[in-house]
């Protein structure tokens, strides 16, 4: 199965998202936006997922990548292409947006000024 190859760092994590919105996994270097936006193979072994996006390496040698790369074929099997799609719409805009509203008028709900009831 075809994928992206990530060994460099990015903050946002914006280009693997990206590859998963096409059904793709990554192989990508971890750090960065990366670790935000992937759901690694061991977070689908160890039970937390229950599906994984990409393999990450931990550092930036060949030896790491084809690691990294062995590990993917072996469980390639395992990879759902309609979860890694569903899994990149949870970073969508208007989702960020409604979070982001979300949050704020949650703060603003429990800060000590806004908590007392005006009459």
């Amino acid at each position: 199965m075809p994928g992206l190859f990530f060994p460099g760092e990015e903050d946002a994590g914006i280009t693997p998202l990206e590859a998963q919105a096409s059904g793709r996994p990554v192989i990508a270097f971890g750090k960065g936006g990366a670790l935000e936006t992937i759901v690694p193979l061991e977070d689908y072994l160890e039970g937390k997922r229950d599906f994984f996006s990409g393999i990450f390496f931990p550092e930036q040698t060949e030896e790491a990548l084809i690691e990294a790369v062995g590990k993917l074929e072996t469980q390639a099997y395992r990879l759902n292409p309609e979860k890694l799609r569903a899994h990149a719409l949870t970073f969508d805009r208007q989702v960020f947006k409604e979070r982001m509203i979300q949050k704020i008028s949650e703060k603003i709900r429990l800060h000590p000024q806004h908590s007392k009831i005006k009459q």
